[in-house]
């Protein structure tokens, strides 16, 4: 397997087509505002090379018989399930920003189990077409990223009701030797840093979608593929600051690497293909994708909590009011947001299905709980956390005023607060809140998984059943029928 330096090289050595502020980045290795997202990717494969942490980082695969990154393992038990939800705490708890992985990991669990019902029914090749990807990805120790939510348009017309045929990825041309695809994906994150991109549908498709049903994989710096990042709160932070102001000083200032991500008319090879008109494929791509994202979050969410406690302690503790009652309740409550998320998730795993390609997928109704929690409760904390900070979590000068010659002093003099905590202490951990509650990824991670009505007709669909009204008729001796 790679290390974090290894991963970076490769990349540096594909130069992506890839626009930032308006600018085309011919070095997006060393940017200021993808660097941290840059280092963040970097940590998922040295986590993988730490014996402390192998048991969850690192599984071993069915497919090459040796150990790969958790991020490229197939989920063929429910321990994968377990250890995938485990490691995403983990994770948040050393870094408290996007993994990247996650929904290269959902695409390729989704697209094993999808290609091989496919294959199953009609005959084709898909799935040994992927399977021999998937080696691949796996022997190399590839960063696979998704490309998932297509740009829309007219939310309440299909893909090929649309004036515009483009804003759903779809197929232009086809080729003896393969297709050229146009359009385009929101939200891709990190797909500008990734090795390769597995793109699949993002809604379920009729008989007239057939150029829009539509599962590849393309290595990131194919011709015609654009990337234009997002544009974020801390951009401007992350272009001046040093240190301090960054607030989680490795790892925080875009939420990973995001961006639009546009086909210009991409050629793709057949053996790259692994789903090509078959529409009746997509609905389960992405019911099996959503659950798996809105898993992942049920450990992401948690672990970033655990650092808001955290942080929250520690504050308590710069303003001299550790053992606070309205402190430690806060602190509490906090505590029991977190693993009420957590719990779901874990829950979900619990109760999983197994598809016939032997991939294993958490519960969709408990995962969606477990996401809908993870959206209001992650919000409830924040605000908690920046309840036991204070004011100063978002009217702090800046790092440059601290060190300046002519007023650092007053900063120093003013901003202290219990002995015998350093000044410069307090103003990180005040930056560190600031980064959590005000950068993007407190707002970014909204829409991981879906939208909260996407969470309300799962649960919906799953909870309001006929079985529950016979349950009541039975209490009351009424057959029902």
């Amino acid at each position: 397997m790679k290390t974090g330096a290894e991963y970076i090289a490769d990349i540096r050595k594909i130069e992506p087509c890839v626009y930032i502020l308006g600018e085309r980045v011919k070095n997006v290795v060393d940017h200021p505002i993808v660097r941290p997202t840059l280092n963040a990717t970097a940590y998922t494969f040295d986590i993988a090379q730490d014996p402390k942490y192998s048991n969850v980082a690192t599984a071993t695969s069915n497919l090459i018989g040796d150990r790969v990154n958790r991020f490229n393992h197939l989920l063929l038990s429910q321990d994968d399930l377990y250890n995938r939800v485990e490691f995403m705490r983990l994770w948040q708890n050393q870094v408290a920003a996007c993994a990247v992985r996650c929904t290269g990991s959902a695409a390729i669990n989704g697209l094993y189990a999808s290609t091989y019902d496919v294959d199953k029914k009609r005959g084709t090749e898909y799935h040994k077409r992927f399977v021999e990807f998937l080696k691949n990805v796996q022997k190399n120790d590839l960063f696979v990223c998704s490309g998932m939510i297509d740009v829309k348009g007219n939310r309440s017309l299909g893909p090929s009701e649309q004036a515009d045929p483009d804003l759903y990825v779809r197929v232009v041309e086809r080729r003896k030797d393969g297709v050229v695809v146009r359009g385009a994906k929101a939200h891709q994150t990190g797909a500008a840093l990734s090795h390769e991109i597995l793109v699949v549908p993002s809604r379920v498709l009729t008989e007239k979608d057939k150029d829009y049903a539509i599962a590849f994989a393309i290595p990131n710096g194919t011709k015609g593929l654009i990337y234009i990042f997002q544009h974020s709160l801390l951009d401007s932070r992350a272009l001046v600051a040093k240190d301090i102001d960054l607030g989680n000083i490795k790892y925080a200032s875009s939420f990973g690497g995001t961006a639009l991500m546009v086909f210009d008319d991409v050629f793709i090879p057949n053996e790259r293909i692994f789903l090509n008109g078959e529409v009746e494929s997509s609905q389960t791509i992405m019911r099996n994708f959503a659950s798996l994202a809105r898993m992942w979050e049920g450990g992401c969410r948690p672990g970033v909590m655990d650092v808001l406690i955290g942080a929250g302690m520690a504050i308590a503790e710069y303003n001299g009011i550790p053992k606070a009652s309205h402190v430690l309740e806060k602190l509490t409550e906090i505590g029991y947001l977190g693993e009420a998320i957590f719990g779901s998730a874990i829950a979900g795993c619990k109760y999983c299905w197994v598809s016939p390609s032997g991939v294993h997928f958490p519960d969709p109704k408990l995962c969606s709980v477990s996401k809908l929690q993870a959206i209001h409760n992650f919000y409830e904390a924040l605000k908690l956390t920046l309840d036991i900070g204070g004011g100063l979590a978002m009217t702090m000068p800046s790092e440059r005023d601290f060190k300046s010659p002519e007023v650092g002093k007053y900063m120093e003099k003013y901003l202290k607060g219990a002995d015998p905590f350093p000044t410069e202490q307090r103003i990180r951990m005040f930056r560190l809140i600031e980064t959590l509650a005000a950068g993007p990824d407190s707002c970014a991670l909204h829409h991981g998984g879906g939208p909260m009505e996407a969470q309300r007709i799962t649960i919906r669909q799953r909870t309001i059943t006929e079985e529950k009204k016979k349950l009541a008729w039975a209490l009351i001796g009424v057959d029902g029928k």
